[in-house]
């Protein structure tokens, strides 16, 4: 559950917040890690400041201010923790938060992965534009075969079960370079 983990081959990478898309995103690749018998890496990236706080940028948590407080850091973890557990993790998947850009971070960590699997928002106007993309930067930039799961309405941690969450609309597959 650290930093200190390395890229291992095989991997199914993705990237997770309590956003919906996040949860979206770990709900499909846990689904998909367990029908192929693949080894699942959930990646939640802190950015950070120049000056070293913590700016919440990836999902964000309600009621609670962006900042740089270790309260809001351990909060945000804690908060990833129950949307991973409640997967029902199987032996050998991993949770792992790390600090940094989330973009190049996701890129970088599924260098040797089989699958990166990225949630995606529609950020639109100057929203995209203070906030970039993280999934348009994958999409572009991974050696990796990845999909971009939209936000459904029942993902890992929703309040309504009942509710069928829908599959995941695409797949692009990356050229190799």
């Amino acid at each position: 559950m650290s930093a200190m983990n390395s890229p291992a081959q095989g991997d199914i990478v993705v990237g997770v917040d309590t956003s919906p898309s996040g949860r979206g995103a770990l709900t499909w690749a846990a689904r998909y890690a367990r029908v192929t018998g693949k080894r699942l890496r959930a990646l939640h990236v802190f950015s950070y400041r120049a000056t070293g706080g913590v700016v919440w940028t990836s999902g964000g948590l309600p009621g609670m201010p962006a900042g740089g407080s270790d309260e809001l850091k351990d909060e945000i973890e804690s908060q990833i923790k129950s949307v991973f557990d409640a997967l029902g993790p199987e032996p050998g998947w991993r949770l792992e938060f790390w600090g940094g850009s989330i973009g190049p971070t996701l890129v970088d960590q599924a260098k040797q992965a089989d699958l990166l699997v990225i949630g995606t928002r529609e950020h639109t106007g100057v929203d995209r534009v203070l906030s970039g993309s993280v999934s348009h930067y994958c999409l572009s930039r991974v050696h990796c075969p990845i999909v971009a799961v939209p936000p459904t309405p029942a993902t890992v941690g929703n309040a309504n079960p009942a509710v069928k969450s829908q599959p995941a609309r695409s797949l692009k597959m990356s050229p190799s370079r």
